[in-house]
């Protein structure tokens, strides 16, 4: 069986070449724009599986993009192999680029995984709020921020 452990988007990541360990730069929970319809600048989202029990295995998980009206983007289809049974940790890292956003409001990344029975199953909803600034707003926004 797969589990969910965690999920999150950030701006980048480090990931350590011996240890296998990441490390997450400036984690996202909202964004800005002086334009609609807009490209999101590029993006990671990150999620964490822990394939427990002796089934051996080939998981799916599925990334989906929700806009505020309810418009969908697959972001990501893909397996995750449990080969010999054991417990092990997984770990995604999808790097998602030019992401069009057409509205301003609460934007989803929904994380699912496919159950035996064929089913998707929800494991996460992370939030994204997108607010549209006018060009004043965002003077001040990057003047406060250079204080």
């Amino acid at each position: 069986m797969i589990k969910h452990l965690y999920s999150l988007i950030c701006n980048d990541l480090l990931v350590d070449q011996i240890t296998k360990r990441a490390s997450y730069i400036n984690i996202i929970t909202d964004g800005n724009t002086i334009k609609l319809p807009n490209n999101m600048p590029s993006l990671y989202v990150v999620t964490s599986w822990y394939a427990e029990g002796e089934e051996k295995g080939v998981f799916q998980i599925r990334i989906t993009f929700i806009s505020p009206s309810g418009d969908t983007k697959e972001l990501l289809k893909d397996e995750i192999e449990n080969k010999d049974g054991d417990h092990h940790r997984y770990q995604l890292n999808l790097l998602v680029k030019d992401l069009p956003v057409k509205e301003e409001g609460m934007h989803y990344f929904l994380i699912e995984h496919k159950m035996a029975k064929g089913k998707w199953k929800e494991d996460n909803r992370i939030p994204l709020y997108i607010k549209k600034l006018s060009q004043e707003q965002r003077s001040e926004q990057i003047e406060q921020n250079a204080t």
